[in-house]
């Protein structure tokens, strides 16, 4: 599941964050700074890990998918996916 938010087609640059699939629209209503593609994960919130998912994405990203043919679908010219949680970057 993605939930594209703000003016995605023709975008660049346009972040990709793995989240709780049952946070989904709660995550989505607090993104001050469209465009964004927030991709619902429903074992983040019995990990509290998105790293499974991370390697699962990347790969269809790499070899093609659902997840690839979503992000295909928003229009964005280009993704920037960031693995590293804010919290653990500062």
């Amino acid at each position: 599941m993605v939930l594209m938010l703000g003016e995605t087609f023709g975008a660049h640059d346009v972040p990709v964050q793995i989240v709780d699939e049952e946070a989904l629209l709660i995550v989505g209503s607090r993104c001050a700074h469209p465009p964004r593609l927030l991709i619902g994960d429903s074992t983040v919130a019995l990990t509290g890990n998105p790293a499974s998912r991370q390697y699962e994405v990347s790969r269809q990203l790499r070899e093609g998918g659902s997840i690839r043919a979503l992000l295909a679908l928003s229009g964005a010219q280009s993704v920037v996916i960031d693995w590293i949680p804010a919290a653990a970057a500062a």
